[in-house]
């Protein structure tokens, strides 16, 4: 495996795996281990196909483009600013999500470490300077960092992994809930999410497409092991054997840290779990923004390939979702946890179908499948928040 190739499916894998791996547990309790599993076989394969699907499409264009000169060549000036609606609203409120959870994350080591609080606002300022040093060195800059973050996180993961599984029981995991498996779909399907970095990864791996379809397979297959693991230990720990002890545990929202303080090691797995935390946000964080930079250079027009980003659109990516999580965090992301896996399912999965469908660059069964899929996700999901409103 060539350098870049390594980098590309390490930036897909730590992409995928954010802190979600915190919540993804709480939501699937209820399910049980073995529907659960299914469920992210089928949320793995779907955004997989959706991945390689973008990466064909990508690879039609002559000139180097992303997702907004995608649906302005195909459709219209029209869709090309909806498209930038519904990517830009995603994207910020993920982003937003990223600095409020780094900076608390920093804040607690500092309380721990020095027991000094230090102002948010001084430690989310030194947050977007590191973030703009990295970002203006150009996708390289960022594949390095984000090697050295993802190697924290397998660290913390592993040390994790290998003390939970001690305590493991088989019976906890035998627990089954299929009435409630489809419901761990929405939240199963954006813990998959990378499809965003495919057009900055094909210019990385020097438009060959066969790397960056090995890149997908490679960083979508460690997450999917990542989280399996992940799934049996937790789930494993779990004390509940019915559905009602299930539910009422998840309305409590902390059954992850619970688990491990009732362990003997949970001091060093309390440690280790807040670094896991860390790692986990902070290598989604900046592939992430690297992918936004990218899209927002695509609208831009600019068309200017090199290692190194434009200061001016960095500055752009990463200082207003810095304004919006001091000032009004809270609108961004309710916004998110209502509408994100379907602007998610929208722009990663349905838009790039129907482009590669317009193009004629895939197997028109496979497209029909994945926009019907899609379209059934979509509505699911509605039903699914509606149901929680």
């Amino acid at each position: 495996m060539n350098n870049r190739l390594l980098g590309s499916s390490l930036l897909i894998a730590g992409c995928s795996i954010g802190s979600g791996m915190l919540a993804i547990p709480v939501m699937s309790g209820a399910a049980g281990f073995f529907p659960s599993l299914l469920i992210f076989f089928i949320a793995w394969a779907v955004m997989t196909v959706a991945g390689l699907i973008y990466a064909q499409v990508t690879a039609s264009f002559d000139e180097e483009v992303n997702l907004m000169s995608m649906a302005e060549n195909v459709f219209s000036k029209g869709m090309k600013w909806a498209t930038f609606a519904v990517y830009s609203s995603f994207f910020l409120s993920l982003l937003i999500a990223y600095y409020i959870a780094t900076t608390r994350l920093i804040i607690d080591f500092a309380v721990t470490l020095f027991g000094v609080a230090p102002p948010f606002f001084i430690v989310s300022t030194g947050v977007l300077c590191l973030l703009l040093f990295f970002l203006i060195r150009g996708l390289r800059s960022v594949d390095h960092i984000n090697r050295l973050l993802v190697a924290g996180l397998l660290l913390c993961y592993g040390t994790i992994i290998g003390v939970g599984m001690q305590h493991v029981t088989f019976d906890a995991l035998c627990y089954k809930g299929w009435n409630h498996a489809l419901f761990v779909l929405p939240v199963t399907l954006t813990a998959f999410g990378f499809q965003n970095l495919v057009p900055s990864l094909y210019v990385y791996l020097k438009k060959d497409l066969k790397q960056l379809f090995k890149a997908i397979c490679i960083g979508s297959f460690l997450t999917l092991t990542v989280y399996i693991l992940w799934q049996a230990v937790i789930l494993g720990l779990m004390p509940f054997s019915t559905e009602g002890e299930w539910i009422a545990a998840q309305k409590e929202g902390h059954m992850v840290l619970n688990i491990f303080q009732q362990l003997k090691e949970k001091n060093i797995l309390l440690f280790f779990l807040r670094s896991f935390t860390f790692f986990a946000v902070t290598s989604s964080f900046l592939p992430v923004a690297f992918s936004f930079f990218d899209f927002i250079r695509d609208g831009f027009k600019e068309r200017e390939r090199t290692e190194r980003a434009h200061p001016y659109i960095s500055f752009i990516v990463l200082f207003v979702p810095f304004c919006i999580a001091l000032i009004a965090p809270s609108i961004f992301l309710l916004a998110l946890s209502y509408v994100g896996g379907i602007a998610a399912m929208c722009i990663f999965v349905l838009l790039p179908a129907v482009i590669a469908w317009k193009k004629k660059v895939c197997n028109p069964y496979l497209l029909s499948t994945m926009g019907i899929i899609g379209t059934l996700i979509i509505i699911w999901t509605i039903i699914v928040e509606v149901s929680v409103l």
